[in-house]
Formats: structure tokens, C-alpha cells, sequence
């Protein structure tokens, strides 16, 4: 099987350590597979790792430009896998396409078309359940002449796949769980009697969330002084968080400011806590790393996201005031064992749960429903 893993540019630089796992299980399974690398991101980090990996190859393509120019750009992109192919003496340019982000389904849909390829739709977050509706009741149709692409649709968690049951038959989602594995060793305690680092993971949409956030985190440094933490730069910026803090010397002293927060669990999961401070309705890696690794994590429910569990996997925040944020870090800071006994348990829920190889299977059994299952192979003239 030849599959194009075709990221959309946000989820390629925020969830690359994921989608280099991915390469490595699929082409253990014989699947031969081709990177997309969206050319807004081509001088990542993220585009480093996956462009130059041994286990996949890459086919830059543009992915920004006018909409009307978009079919084009598929095109392109189509002719570029197709070289690819000719290269390899491949029978076929390609079966499936695996769209990651839904800035890249419409990409995905129309190589599928083009190269008569299945077409497996990645639906991460609230925001994708809607539109994913909207593209299978248009599905089948292309405007042109040809049979359309009916996709499958595939998410990372069950309470997802149930969200999109309103609009997509329950037939066409296949559930891929994301997995990970432990990067590095045990945390020691988190006590008030050394440093505490937080890192807080905002969507950079909600701005009273962030403010009481780091207001509570002001009032736990007054008992613990020694503490640090780290606020995603794209995120702040977008919440103009550095101008709030200007007037606020207690916080602004204590906060750092990372470029691509998501895509760095190297210095992530070397702090003690991860904060999530609003309801995000979207899967990210980074929450699952961070329970593997042994971090605290202290959040808001999320009815779309499998892996918050409360009492299991981490501490819940019932809401995002200054007073709420602060008690639960501090309850967290006061009793090493509990904190410890947290960690242990969302670590073994992660381990057993969640495996970096389950992520494979999902799309192992995702790829082969699509193909087995009359997602188009062919094209024919209507």
C-alpha cells in the first residue's frame, strides 16, 4: 500500500513527534509512505524531523495561496506523488491519503479524487465534527463529472467518534486511538519546598481563561516563591498577554514565552505540572506526553477528549478563576504523595491505554476499511 500522510500546517508542527511514530509503525506494517510537508512549514523543526526520516518520502507542496487557486495546488501535488511512484516502478501512485487537520482535507480530497485513492479524514476537535457532516453529505459529488470521494473519517478517541455520529454514519469512523511512549525518567516530588515550574497550555482563544490562570498562579507563588512557568509565545500574542503583564511584575518576572509549545515535549515534560485552564475540545499530544513522563496535570473537563479523567489521569479544574487555579496547584504542591499517587495512575493509564502502537493499529484498520470498503479505488465517468 502507498499512503500520503498529508498534515495541515498546524497539526504538522504541533504534532510531529506523533506523525514520525506513525511513520516508523506503518512502514514496519510494509506500508509504503509519502510526507506531505505543507510549504508554509518548511523550515521547522517539524519539517526536519519528518522530511529527512528514512522511513518515508517527502513531497513538499504549497498549501497557502488564493482558494481559488487551490485545485492547482492539489494538482501539483498529485503530479509530484505520481513522480514519486514512477520512480519507485510502483504499480499504483497511491492508494490511500491520510488527511491530519482539517486545513488539509480539502487537499486530500481532491489528490484522492485525482488519483483514484481512498481518502481517510482526521477529525482531532470540536471544531472539525461540524464540518465533517457538512463534507459527507457532500460527498460523492465533485461538480465535474466524476464520481466524488466518499472519505472515512477517523479520531483519536471514542468520545469523538461519538460526537460525529450526528452527522457522519457511525459505519464511516474508525477509531485510532493517539499513543505515546515514556520519554524520560520519574519527576521528583513537587513540594513547596523546592521549585515548582508550570507550564500553562492555552488555545489562545480564551482570554479570561489565560488571565485567571496566571492571576492564580500569582497567588501560589506567594507560598511558593520559587516558581516558574511557560505560556505558549504564538498563544500569548494572540491573547496579548505580554502587554497585560506589563503592569503585573510579580507574573511577568515568573513567565516565559516558548515558540511552539505543543511540538517541544523535550522541555515540556521537564516541568512538574501541565495547567489547562480551559475546556480546549481538542486532542494534543502534548496532554498525553505529559502524563506519560510523570508530569501533574491539572485541568478542565473536556467531554471530547478521552484521556482527562478525573482522579485517574489528572487533577480537575472546575473553572478558571485566580482562587480555583490557585488552591488545586497548591493542594497539589502541599501533598507529595497524592501528587505522586496521581502521576503513578495517569502514567499506567497511559501505558495501557494508550500506547504509541495503538495509534498504528487505528490507522492500519482505518487504511484497510477504506480501501476494502468501496472508498473509491476507481473513478468513473458519470
Amino acid at each position: 500500500m502507498r499512503l500520503l500522510i498529508l498534515p495541515d500546517a498546524t497539526t504538522f508542527v504541533r504534532e510531529h513527534a506523533m506523525i514520525a511514530r506513525l511513520q516508523v509503525g506503518l512502514a514496519d506494517e510494509g506500508v509504503r509512505v509519502v510526507q506531505g510537508v505543507p510549504g508554509s512549514a518548511a523550515g521547522t523543526e517539524a519539517a526536519s524531523l519528518l522530511a529527512g526520516g528514512v522511513y518515508a518520502l517527502s513531497v513538499r507542496h504549497q498549501d497557502r495561496g488564493l482558494p481559488l487557486m487551490e485545485g492547482l495546488r492539489a494538482e501539483a501535488l498529485a503530479r509530484d506523488v505520481e513522480a514519486l511512484a514512477r520512480g519507485e516502478s510502483a504499480e499504483r501512485a497511491l492508494d490511500a491519503v491520510l488527511a491530519l487537520g482539517d486545513g488539509a482535507w480539502t487537499t486530500a480530497l481532491r489528490v484522492g479524487q485525482r488519483l483514484g485513492a481512498a481518502v481517510v479524514l482526521s477529525v482531532e476537535g470540536r471544531g472539525q465534527v461540524e464540518r465533517a457532516g457538512a463534507v459527507w453529505r457532500r460527498a460523492g459529488r465533485s461538480g465535474n463529472g466524476r464520481e466524488g470521494v466518499r472519505p472515512l473519517f477517523v479520531t483519536p478517541g471514542d468520545h469523538l467518534a461519538d460526537a460525529l455520529a450526528t452527522g457522519v454514519p457511525r459505519s464511516r469512523v474508525v477509531v485510532a486511538p493517539w499513543g505515546v511512549y515514556p520519554t524520560r525518567a520519574a519527576h521528583a516530588p513537587v513540594d513547596r519546598g523546592r521549585s515548582l515550574s508550570v507550564v500553562v497550555l492555552l488555545s489562545g482563544r480564551d482570554a479570561e481563561a489565560a488571565r485567571g490562570a496566571l492571576l492564580g498562579l500569582e497567588r501560589a507563588a506567594e507560598t511558593t516563591p520559587d516558581l516558574h512557568v511557560i505560556v505558549d509565545a504564538d498563544a500569548a500574542r494572540r491573547l496579548d498577554l505580554w502587554r497585560w503583564t506589563a503592569a503585573k511584575p510579580s507574573i511577568r518576572g515568573r513567565l516565559t514565552l516558548t515558540s511552539n509549545l505543543d511540538g517541544r515535549h523535550d522541555l515540556v515534560t521537564e516541568a512538574d505540572m501541565l495547567l489547562v485552564p480551559e475546556s480546549l475540545g481538542q486532542a494534543r499530544g502534548l496532554v498525553l506526553q505529559a502524563m506519560a513522563d510523570g508530569m501533574l496535570v491539572a485541568a478542565r473537563e473536556d467531554a471530547l477528549v478521552d484521556w482527562l479523567i478525573p482522579g485517574v489521569t489528572c487533577c480537575v479544574l472546575e473553572d478558571a478563576r485566580a482562587e480555583t487555579v490557585a488552591r488545586r496547584v497548591l493542594a497539589l504542591a502541599d501533598d507529595p504523595r497524592a501528587g505522586g499517587a496521581l502521576r503513578a495512575s495517569a502514567k499506567e493509564w497511559v501505558q495501557v491505554h494508550r500506547p504509541a502502537s495503538a495509534y498504528v493499529r487505528g490507522v492500519l484498520a482505518a487504511l484497510t476499511s477504506a480501501t476494502d470498503s468501496g472508498v473509491p479505488a476507481k473513478l468513473t465517468q458519470t
